[in-house]
């Protein structure tokens, strides 16, 4: 998390409890929103970020990999069925992953026991297992 020069001067208190205020009134914008599937699948796969964007707005028209793969050579930077179906794969993952992150901030916030601290912790986390692991106390 970012902090300005000016909230130096805010008491440790005060500046937790106006963070808190901070998440509790908007909790996605207050950490960026949603992750950027886009963004993350070409940098962990080496892909070109148009090449990803396309393929995730043909998987959300209901394309197939076969069909992707066979018939729009063009739109992927003639990505193979291999590399497609790893896409696939991780984006499910990732899917999975953001849904239930939202679910655990949503879980711990009903029971009056959601931080700022905890809330980002929440959201670095980059596994399902760190998720349940930051999630098993509640």
């Amino acid at each position: 998390m970012k902090l300005s020069l000016g909230d130096n001067l805010i008491s440790g208190k005060s500046r937790n409890l106006r963070l808190l205020a901070e998440f509790e009134a908007e909790p996605q914008s207050y950490f960026g929103g949603t992750m950027d599937f886009a963004k993350v699948l070409a940098k962990e796969l080496s892909l070109d970020e148009k090449h990803v964007q396309n393929v995730l707005n043909l998987l959300e028209d209901g394309n197939t990999i076969p069909f992707i793969a066979r018939y729009r050579k063009e739109m992927t930077g003639s990505m193979d069925d291999t590399v497609l179906r790893k896409f696939h794969e991780r984006l499910t993952y990732l899917q999975g992953l953001e849904e239930r992150r939202e679910g655990i901030l949503r879980l711990i916030k009903e029971q009056e026991k959601l931080t700022p601290e905890l809330a980002e912790k929440i959201q670095e986390a980059q596994t399902l297992q760190e998720l349940e692991d930051l999630y098993l106390p509640y």
